[in-house]
């Protein structure tokens, strides 16, 4: 409904097509025809069976480890729901020739979530940055004592900041290539920057609307000018000048149109950034196993 007035016959109507719909998907799900995403699992860090007698700093590191496992298997089978139902809803539409009925499953029940789900790799690779900074940080402390407590400022740690205090673990740089994988240049690519343009821009449009009719391009070498317009003759007016010199820049409007993302392209991204991620989460449990087997030397495996 979109604000409208409409009578109780009306509204249960539509009410009816809705949990129709909601059980259709359901159904399918249930039958196991929907995608199927692997979940994050919990449970997987070791136990000490001497942690009554931990130290403040073991202590610190324990609790933290345990609350930053919990947050990620948490945020990446949310990203697992949501792409599951977008991938479901996605292929529903598909299915149906109505194209008011395609409409609305959409507004209904994929514009939301599609559009949380878009943005959360890059948060997921955020957040593994703000973990295993923090994990170092203890780890440190446990070895060296407090004076080697140097960690910035929450909202400050990022892939810089991790990059150097991981160095202590064997595989660090291994698990920052995985990270870097993450929500990268061929996400961006794909989904036209949707990320970026929801938060600081204009985002494409996902399965239906055109944006960006006008268009601002800026030049900073001849090659470029030259690529894309060839001689001079094709150049707009105010481009048609003496070659470039370096440093100068020239800037061009056009008009134009950026075209919808298709549904089933950002499913497709959606689930390769998900594996992307599970494979990182697989790292993240070796780093906290590392510094675990060097605080707990009885220590076995969470059942």
């Amino acid at each position: 409904m979109d604000g409208q007035r409409v009578s109780q016959e009306e509204f249960e109507e539509l009410l009816r097509e809705r949990l129709s719909l909601y059980e259709q998907l359901h159904r399918r799900q249930f039958r196991g025809e929907g995608i199927g995403l692997k979940l994050a699992d919990y449970g997987w860090r070791r136990r000490d069976t001497n942690k009554g007698g931990l130290s403040f700093d073991l202590m610190h590191f324990d609790q933290m480890s345990a609350e930053f496992a919990r947050d990620a298997a948490n945020h990446i089978n949310e990203l697992v729901v949501l792409t599951r139902d977008v991938a479901d809803w996605t292929d529903m539409m598909s299915e149906t020739e109505n194209e008011g009925e395609k409409d609305e499953i959409y507004y209904e029940f994929i514009g939301l979530p599609v559009t949380l789900a878009l943005c959360m790799p890059q948060a997921m690779k955020e957040k593994f940055y703000f973990y295993i900074s923090h994990l170092a940080n203890q780890a440190r402390r446990i070895s060296h004592g407090p004076v080697q407590d140097n960690l910035v400022e929450d909202h400050r740690i990022n892939r810089d900041v991790a990059r150097k205090l991981i160095g202590d673990w064997p595989k660090g740089q291994d698990f920052l290539t995985l990270l870097d994988r993450i929500s990268d240049e061929e996400m961006s690519r794909r989904t036209q920057n949707f990320r970026n343009g929801f938060s600081h821009q204009i985002t494409p449009g996902i399965h239906v609307g055109m944006t960006r009719f006008v268009t601002r391009s800026i030049f900073k070498n001849q090659e470029d000018l030259d690529v894309i317009f060839g001689d001079q003759s094709r150049m707009p007016q105010e481009l048609r000048r003496p070659p470039m010199k370096p440093g100068e820049k020239r800037i061009i409007y056009g008009f134009g149109g950026q075209d919808a993302l298709k549904l089933q392209d950002v499913v497709a991204v959606l689930v390769e950034q998900i594996q992307r991620i599970h494979e990182c989460y697989e790292m993240f449990k070796e780093y906290v196993w590392f510094y675990e087997d060097q605080f707990y030397r009885d220590a076995k495996k969470s059942v």
